[in-house]
């Protein structure tokens, strides 16, 4: 079984090398969810923001990030509903803007209080953010805040602090190797394992292992492999141009194989 797990390994690590840096920033900038933090910052929509508008923005998407795990509709909708949102609104404190976008929320309408809590034990983390605040700085504040090891929301709300200040800075800072996939279900059904086991005791461990191999083989961050791995269903049945378009569908044959190999 182990040696069936590292030749998939090398086989979806074969098909991610194939794409450019050129090719990541082209897949992520048309990603739903970051075009809901464009236009909330680029289309007239500052005046929802105070004058430290940079930070407040940033903090915002942390906090945003950190409460959107089962949500009661498909993630890009939530994002842009949060666009919609705060393009009308002004806060000055993000536990109070949050919870009231939550109050009034379609696509996120479970476990309010559960993830207002999470949300309250990360304010002096999300309060500290700034603009030259570095992944890595982020990642470490929020484990620290949630007293784990790992946090697939924490991995999930840098990538978009990513997202974020490149669409306030218009630079492309590549995330570091060092933090891990978001682990949601996607990634799961994905993750090849040396043994089954039942879902409530899914090896994290050994999960974020394979895809932190898989990032080592094909030079690419596992927040980038996270990009397309959200984005490639969307983005085959697009008009892209004939070199990106092949390697999205060769990368999905990989992934449809390993889906199968998963379920045996």
């Amino acid at each position: 079984m182990q040696k069936a797990i590292e030749e998939l390994k090398r086989c979806l690590a074969n098909s991610l090398k194939q794409f450019s840096f050129d090719d990541i920033q082209k897949i992520e900038v048309s990603d739903l969810q970051y075009r809901a933090l464009f236009d909330l910052w680029n289309k007239g929509q500052l005046s929802a923001f105070s004058s430290s508008s940079c930070e407040l923005f940033t903090r915002l998407v942390v906090a945003n990030a950190l409460v959107s795990y089962q949500p009661s509709g498909k993630g890009e909708l939530y994002w842009e509903e949060f666009s919609t949102f705060f393009s009308t609104r002004r806060y000055a404190d993000v536990y109070e803007a949050i919870s009231n976008f939550l109050r009034e929320s379609h696509h996120n309408r479970r476990l309010h209080n559960v993830k207002l809590g999470r949300l309250r034990k990360a304010l002096p983390s999300i309060n500290e953010i700034r603009l030259d605040t570095t992944y890595s700085e982020l990642y470490k504040a929020l484990l620290s805040a949630f007293h784990a090891p790992y946090s697939k929301t924490a991995s999930f709300a840098v990538k978009m602090f990513g997202y974020a200040r490149r669409v306030i800075t218009a630079e492309f800072v590549m995330f570091p190797f060092s933090i891990p996939i978001p682990l949601d279900s996607r990634i799961k059904c994905l993750t090849p394992l040396s043994s089954a086991q039942p879902r409530k005791t899914f090896p994290i461990k050994q999960a974020i292992g394979f895809w932190q191999d898989v990032a080592q083989l094909a030079n690419l961050p596992a927040l980038h492999i996270d990009s397309v791995l959200w984005n490639i269903d969307r983005l085959k049945h697009l008009p892209l141009d004939g070199a990106l378009r092949s390697k999205l569908l060769r990368l999905d044959e990989t992934l449809n194989a390993i889906g199968k190999a998963t379920q045996k």
